[in-house]
């Protein structure tokens, strides 16, 4: 091996034992933020009173909803004193714009290498399949996240209408999407 290829193999791994120091010292500091949990439902809360309650669902038990508000305080309500449950879709643009991403770049990389083999030119396809990488790339995570946008939707419960047979079974569903479920 070349001594350049050494000096970054080595550049490498000292920047490697730094990140990782560092995300170990952090560790105590993390703990203190609130927790946000990204792929757990949010739930809309509308008490009789009018009071709203919005949060990550955590758990529901013994007829009590446990959510986590954006401060990372739990807040605990009876399904007695509720009168609109709102389901909060939570977002898919970011993973629509990973995917488009991913699927962009690499249906550009492989159209703009079959379009260079299939020519008779001298062209370096390392030169060409690159930026069409990119292209098809940058296209594929506007197009993800703009079909990820439209595919949001929320669905509301008027739970003081609703018999207690009906209750339970939305109750079941939610326990299901909650962060603790047993």
């Amino acid at each position: 091996m070349n001594p350049t290829g050494k000096k970054f193999i080595s550049l490498f791994l000292v920047l490697s034992v730094l990140s990782i120091n560092c995300a170990y010292l952090n560790m105590g500091k993390a703990r203190e933020r609130p927790v946000v949990f990204f792929d757990y439902l949010v739930l809309e809360v509308t008490k009789l009173d009018g009071q709203i309650v919005t949060g990550h669902l955590i758990r529901i038990k013994d007829n009590f909803i446990l959510l986590m508000d954006r401060a990372g305080k739990n807040v605990i309500t009876s399904v007695a004193d509720i009168e609109v449950i709102r389901i909060v879709s939570k977002s898919k643009i970011g993973k629509g714009a990973g995917i488009g991403g991913l699927l962009g770049g690499l249906i550009g990389g492989v159209a703009m290498g079959i379009a260079v083999a299939t020519t008779d030119e001298d062209v370096a396809a390392i030169m060409v399949v690159p930026p069409a990488m990119l292209v098809g790339s940058l296209l594929g995570t506007v197009l993800g996240a703009f079909v990820a946008g439209f595919a949001e939707e929320t669905k509301t419960f008027n739970i003081s209408k609703m018999k207690d047979k009906k209750i339970q079974e939305l109750l079941e569903r939610l326990r299901t999407e909650a962060l603790i479920w047993y």
